[in-house]
């Protein structure tokens, strides 16, 4: 059998792929076909020589196991899977790059120099990352967001309603608000910080 299929991520990938499966009613002999179909498809792009960097690479271009299941459910029955094979050259390093760099400096910083803006500077620097995972970009964007969203609710309640809240009035909680944004995004830089290299992990 082929590295690229015992590999312990693509071994992680089949079993959600068939946990998927199993919670949207598929047979279990059209589980197994699905199962021998995208690992062969993943044993063939990634050979003998499979990286961490180039199987997470290649298992991206495939998709969440929970989507190919719901194409399962339409008119394709495997999604399109040539792209795996074409994704492998195009894998990115697992270090730090520019990109990497400026994204964690204006999440851990820029909220202090600019507050909200720095911060969503940061998130979109990490979202065009190719180093960190979609759940990685959207963990940082409920902590760069979260805060301001949550008092900026509470201001426009508040002064829908003419009240305050705990003697603050609308304006005071926006600027709450503000303030607490640099201190989540740096949580959220620090985060992405660490798992350089382990995306996916």
């Amino acid at each position: 059998m082929s590295v690229g299929v015992t590999h312990p991520l693509v071994v992680d990938w089949l079993a959600r792929l068939d946990a998927a499966a199993r919670a949207a009613g598929v047979t279990a002999s059209r589980r197994a076909e699905l199962a021998a179909e995208l690992g062969d498809h993943v044993a063939a792009a990634l050979g003998e020589a499979a990286d961490d960097v180039t199987v997470r690479a290649a298992l991206d271009r495939l998709g969440d196991p929970e989507d190919v299941v719901a194409a399962e459910q339409g008119p394709d029955l495997v999604p399109p899977v040539a792209p795996v094979a074409s994704a492998v050259p195009q894998a990115a390093p697992a270090g730090w790059s520019a990109l990497e760099v400026l994204a964690v400096l204006a999440l851990v910083g820029g909220g202090f120099v600019v507050p909200v803006l720095g911060p969503l500077v940061g998130l979109a620097l990490a979202a065009g990352s190719p180093v960190w995972s979609r759940r990685d970009t959207r963990v940082t964007a409920v902590l760069v967001a979260g805060p301001v969203v949550l008092w900026a609710g509470f201001a426009v309640a508040l002064y829908l309603g003419g009240g305050s809240l705990f003697g603050l009035h609308p304006a005071e909680l926006l600027l709450l608000g503000a303030l607490l944004s640099p201190l989540t995004a740096l949580v959220a830089g620090v985060r992405l910080a660490l798992r350089v290299g382990r995306r996916g992990a």
